[in-house]
């Protein structure tokens, strides 16, 4: 029996420290999707899960459910099929944000896929659900996606709004898991284990994984795109924002003219090449930092109280200590 591993939920929890540190350097587990930083925003995984379905139909190009997941049906099984491997994984901190479109909601998309694979194909899932303490994650979380929220400049009122707390319970996600994959086998691996005791972060990986790290690996601990900084005892998060070089801004425009053509529009506007070299343009994009914020002590304690019980909760079902790493 094939495995395969499913590591969504939030960004900003590590995930692509594991991707880039950890799940790139392991040769059993093959990547069924490319990782955060090198896929394409396009292609079956994106059109299945990522894609506007009330975009603007350019050119008859009209969405089409069943067409998007059998593509994306047909691609991950004949990656399955041909492949020598017997463990498989989908590593996207996105694909279950509670903030996102589709979002959460997605989680019937993957069962979908995985029920229609396991019927041909008999497949374990597992799922690696990376998690932060609230009082980190939220302050992360809102400067890395500050687009998503009209209040950019007054997270205190965000705090006080049950409707966006509620998105931070780790076991509204962890139970709707259990329910829709019927009790998977389920890792919730904390950031803060990382560097509190990073063998103990490790071993873990390695168990679920059934596999063994190289000591390289152990020994390199630095998390990968952190936003924030310690300044004067505060811990401030950086709000960025990027300046799109003129290559990059010549070759859009380009792009957009060209696409009037059909001959353009239906062999290269969709082509790997265009996105290859959209992404490799991205890289030169300016990056500064438009503002930054920090949580009083009084949020950070208010943080912790309101989700004490359920980070509780998870400590004993999950067998994890969480008051140790500070969640409570």
């Amino acid at each position: 029996m094939k495995t395969i591993y499913i590591h969504p939920v939030y960004p900003k929890t590590g995930t692509t420290y594991i991707q880039e540190t950890v799940l790139s350097k392991v040769k059993e587990i093959e990547k069924l999707i490319e990782f955060n930083e090198q896929r394409t925003s396009q292609g079956p995984y994106f059109e299945y899960f990522k894609s506007n379905f009330y975009k603007n139909n350019i050119n008859g190009n009209y969405y089409n459910f069943y067409k998007k997941r059998q593509n994306f049906y047909d691609y991950v099984f004949e990656k399955i099929k041909i492949s020598k491997n017997s463990k498989f994984i989908i590593s996207d901190a996105g694909l279950l944000d509670p903030f996102g479109s589709p979002g959460t909601s997605n989680i019937y998309l993957l069962k979908d896929v995985l029920k229609k694979i396991n019927n041909v194909e008999k497949i374990e899932v597992k799922f690696l659900v990376t998690i932060r303490s609230q009082s980190e994650l939220i302050a992360s979380y809102y400067a890395y996606r500050s687009h998503y929220f009209h209040d950019k400049n007054n997270l205190s009122l965000l705090l006080k709004n049950s409707d966006f707390m509620e998105n931070f319970k780790f076991s509204n996600l962890l139970t709707h898991l259990n329910e829709e994959f019927e009790n998977p086998k389920i890792l919730v691996l904390p950031l803060e284990l990382l560097k509190e005791n990073s063998s103990e972060y490790f071993k873990n990986i390695e168990d679920f994984f059934q596999i063994r790290l190289s000591n390289e690996i152990h020994k390199n601990t630095k998390v990968v795109n952190a936003n924030s900084k310690i300044i004067d005892d505060k811990k401030y998060f950086y709000i960025n924002s990027y300046k799109e070089n003129i290559i990059l801004t010549l070759f859009t425009k380009i792009h957009g003219y060209l696409k009037k053509f059909d001959i353009y529009d239906k062999s290269i506007s969709k082509s790997n090449l265009k996105n290859t070299l959209k992404n490799y343009l991205q890289k030169f994009n300016k990056k500064t930092i438009k503002s930054k914020i920090y949580l009083t002590s009084n949020q950070i304690e208010m943080i912790k109280n309101y989700f004490k019980s359920d980070n509780n909760e998870l400590e004993k079902k999950y067998g994890i200590n969480l008051k140790n790493l500070e969640y409570y």
